[in-house]
């Protein structure tokens, strides 16, 4: 009888013929599944950071097309705080991932200050609450389980040697795991040119919501230690990567219909790693 593929090795298998990067689409879905695990701390959220041309648009609206809409929100063009707190179409953030389609949009759009505060309170949101001051009042904001996915160019956000731009010093890249890639076109352009790529039929994702248990005797120090490795690839600091670590577990485990993290989503986690953080 032949084995059912888990939908980790499904969805890899269809963007991995069609865009030949199956990879990506697997991390956004580990993240969008993160927003559904009850009682974490943090969701797995998320810069996805390549070159111009490397068709994130494209593959991330073909993995939101996967989902039920109501477990996320996508953004294409500029956006403020403002808009976020009191537009009745963002009213509900709770178990969302919060998707902006090219940051270039609010960098082309506003000044530095502007783009600041807005990273700003998403970063809050991500924590769990924000707040914006108006001419007259406050608004407080609250969502749980709420992730952000930006994709960015990776021009905008790194300078030549490979260091954050200083816009992007602030706190709101200490909450993400970032996934950064670079095509490789001497792969790539053999199955292009011989129109191997193929146009395959997404599956349907539905989401069940709900706890995500672990063996903590087991799986405390291979958490640590996996930690210990992500901080030394970005800014933030052990305690809140033991966070990201555990989200993309959880989210892997509840993406193929598990209620407890198993060593496959160890080896997933092993296979993706090499494109988290900014130094490559």
């Amino acid at each position: 009888m032949k084995k059912q593929l888990g939908t980790s090795e499904l969805i890899h298998r269809i963007f991995q013929s069609k865009y030949r990067f199956g990879d990506l689409a697997v991390f956004e879905s580990i993240a969008l599944a993160s927003t559904q695990v009850e009682g974490l701390r943090n969701t797995l959220s998320t810069a996805i950071v390549s070159p111009p041309g490397e068709a994130k648009t494209r593959i991330l609206r073909d993995v939101l097309a996967m989902f039920p809409e109501q477990d996320y929100v996508l953004i294409d063009g500029a956006i403020t705080e403002y808009h976020i707190a009191q537009e009745s179409a963002y009213e509900d953030l709770n178990y969302k991932l919060f998707c902006i389609n090219d940051v270039e949009d609010l960098i082309r759009s506003y000044p530095r200050r502007r783009v600041a505060g807005i990273l700003g309170f998403l970063k809050n949101l991500i924590d769990g609450h924000a707040q914006i001051l108006t001419k007259n009042d406050s608004v407080d904001r609250t969502a749980k389980n709420f992730g952000v996915l930006i994709n960015v160019p990776e021009y905008l956000l790194v300078d030549a040697r490979g260091n954050l731009r200083s816009q992007f010093l602030g706190t709101f890249f200490d909450r993400t795991v970032p996934f950064r890639f670079r095509t490789d076109w001497e792969k790539w352009r053999p199955y292009w040119d011989g129109r191997k790529l193929k146009e395959t039929k997404l599956p349907r994702v539905k989401l069940e919501r709900g706890t995500v248990q672990w063996d903590r005797s087991s799986s405390r120090k291979r958490i640590s230690d996996e930690a210990s490795n992500l901080a030394t690839l970005k800014f933030s600091g052990l305690p809140r990567n033991i966070d990201l670590v555990t989200a993309f577990l959880c989210g892997s485990a509840l993406l193929n219909g598990r209620d407890r993290i198993c060593e496959a989503d160890f080896t997933t986690l092993a296979r993706l790693k090499k494109y988290f953080g900014w130094y490559r």
